[in-house]
């Protein structure tokens, strides 16, 4: 098992542990993962991406650069890391990739964003963070809530009976068995639609074998209404038949259409009953794994810290788009250009925020000419660009961008922007949540969150009011 960290270069020179381990992946694996995006590897593995790699399609698409596991110029390496964080396996390999402000953001971000309570005293399995079994079970509920958003799963299900009310096709052998001689009862069998199925049957399975782990039983805490109601329509249900079970959905899985999103929760599921060991992985040409976009949990997380004041188009689900009205050759004005900023103030004047989980220094020209193009269109500045940033580390937090005055030159090619000597307009500020790394546990860090999330809302609004200044 190899274990790297998110947005991280790893070469001969740097990080040379993992840059080893990561050469020592076979060269199957290093096919199937290095430079291919989330789209891609979606249609030809057993990988489950969160959010889907479908939300991203059409529209605006500013960090489709990062959704991939690794990019490398040559299979040597050196290899880099983007924005996911999860496990991924091909065969009996596996890579984790673990958050790289350390083992307790990750499942932190996790609660806030999707509500999953985590205990206070829980026990991390290894050094470096969650175990794989970990990541399954924290997924468990997330997928359960998208899948039963949908109601509950129905499809045919074959029952027997032997009753005096024929209504379905004779059993025979049945029959011949238990009702000669003949006492009034006719053994039949008929396809109803029925909520208890296989699927609903592989949750309730994969319920019972969670709350067996009393280590991460407390998952389900946020979810028993959905446990409940799973639990009250698959009467059928025996422990016993957990294999049965498992056996029927690798060979039955759920196609697409309405009940789409229960697809991705049943290879969940037969991944969870497998102890971590990857039924989705049975097939040694295929990778398998479960990996989260944490560009998308943290935009949704700095949600929860400034969403009463700011509205949040989403561009993934295509909600609160914004325009930019155009006209085409005929002079007509009734065409609109949809953008999706991350955050849009609700007060006017305006103001613009751009969540990026990628360190600052990343933070490219792109990324730049995108947010200048909202504070255009918005008539705002400055824009601010909101970030983690690890404690003890060389302060980002504050740092920004100018617009230049102009050219102290009437020649191009020796011209001089004047705001290298004399900063002009302030344009862009970096506004950082800083990440503590000095946590004894899970219950310490979450309180040394709660101050600094406060401490940046104080200080975000702050320069708010004085037009990004501190």
């Amino acid at each position: 098992m190899v274990c790297i960290e998110d947005n991280t270069t790893f070469s001969g020179e740097d990080n040379q542990e993992e840059y080893k381990a990561l050469q020592q992946l076979s060269s199957g694996f290093k096919k199937q993962i290095l430079n291919r995006s989330l789209e891609d590897l979606s249609k030809s593995s057993k990988l489950l991406v969160y959010p889907s790699y479908l939300d991203y399609l059409g529209g605006e698409n500013p960090e489709k650069d990062d959704r991939f596991i690794l990019k490398a110029d040559e299979s040597e390496g050196p290899y880099k890391s983007g924005n996911l964080v999860g496990f991924i396996g091909y065969g009996n390999e596996q890579l984790i990739i673990k958050s790289r402000f350390g083992k307790l953001l990750f499942p932190y971000l996790l609660e806030k964003v999707f509500r999953i309570y985590i205990a206070k005293d829980f026990g991390f399995g290894t050094d470096s963070g969650l175990t794989i079994l970990d990541i399954l079970c924290f997924s468990f509920p997330i997928y359960l809530k998208s899948a039963l958003a949908k109601g509950l799963y129905k499809r045919y299900v074959s029952h027997s009976y032997n009753n005096p009310n024929l209504r379905g096709k004779l059993d025979i052998p049945r029959f011949i068995k238990e009702d000669i001689p003949f006492l009034g009862k006719v053994a039949y069998s008929r396809r109803e639609f029925s909520f208890d199925n296989g699927i609903t049957e592989l949750i309730r399975c994969t319920i019972d074998y969670i709350e067996r782990q009393k280590h991460l039983s407390f998952v389900l805490s946020d979810v028993q209404s959905e446990v409940r109601e799973v639990k009250e329509i698959t009467t059928s249900y025996r422990p016993q038949n957990k294999k049965k079970i498992v056996e029927g959905n690798k060979r039955h899985m759920v196609r697409n259409g309405f009940y789409s999103d229960y697809r991705p929760l049943q290879m969940l599921c037969l991944d969870i009953l497998q102890n971590g060991k990857s039924a989705l992985g049975s097939n040694q040409d295929q990778v398998y794994g479960v990996l989260f976009d944490c560009a998308w949990i943290w935009e949704e997380y700095v949600n929860t810290l400034i969403g009463e004041e700011f509205y949040h188009p989403q561009n993934k689900v295509k909600q609160g788009a914004q325009h930019l009205p155009y006209t085409d050759k005929d002079n007509k004005e009734n065409n609109v250009s949809p953008i999706y900023p991350d955050f849009i103030g609700k007060r006017i004047p305006r103001t613009i925020a751009d969540a990026k989980y990628k360190p600052v220094d990343h933070i490219d020209s792109g990324d730049r000419l995108r947010m200048i193009g909202y504070l255009w269109r918005f008539n705002s500045s400055p824009g601010y660009f909101i970030f983690p940033e690890k404690e003890g580390e060389d302060k980002k937090d504050g740092f920004k961008w100018y617009r230049a005055e102009g050219f102290d030159s009437t020649g191009f090619d020796n011209a001089k922007e004047k705001s290298n000597e004399s900063k002009g307009a302030l344009a862009m500020v970096a506004c950082g949540v800083e990440i503590s790394q000095q946590a004894e546990n899970y219950g310490d860090f979450s309180e040394k969150m709660a101050e600094a999330e406060q401490e940046f809302k104080d200080r975000f609004f702050k320069r708010i009011a004085n037009r990004g200044e501190d």
